[in-house]
């Protein structure tokens, strides 16, 4: 199975200087497929759609608009590592995209579900302090 990486909200422009940077540090981009999300992609099941796209990447349509948010199916937190790190540095601002590998419970979600809730957990962390949490354990 290919590694499948979706983004809503980024230009093609991002995409392909994402990967160029990955290129560029030598990773081995041949069963990586990098798509923009599509506003249909968004009501589909992640599961059913990552399956869909591994057999038969889609035609191109229109890009889905909302914040930018990545979804990573790949089976290496590394990798992921990487990756992520390869489309902050192509950003103009960092720290304005989600990043999120997909989950067994993932898969039962929608993808545009998915996508805005690993927006909110985004913003949620970018403007709380965990120290300030009481739900969060102290770190020593």
């Amino acid at each position: 199975m290919s590694e499948i990486y979706l983004f809503r909200g980024f230009s093609t422009e991002e995409i392909d200087k994402g990967k160029a940077i990955l290129a560029s540090r030598k990773e081995d981009l041949g069963d990586m497929v990098f798509l923009p999300a599509s506003s249909a992609m968004l009501g589909e099941n992640v599961e059913a759609l990552l399956n869909r796209i591994d057999s038969a990447p889609p035609a191109r349509d229109d890009d889905a608009a909302g914040s930018k948010a990545v979804i990573m199916a790949t089976g290496s937190q590394e990798k992921a590592l990487r990756v992520m790190r390869a489309f902050k540095a192509a950003m103009a601002d960092p720290g304005e995209a989600a990043f999120a590998m997909v989950t067994r419970t993932s898969l039962a979600w929608t993808l545009g579900y998915y996508m805005d809730h690993v927006t909110k957990e985004h913003i949620y962390m970018k403007t709380h302090n965990p120290a300030e949490d009481p739900d969060m354990k102290k770190i020593n």
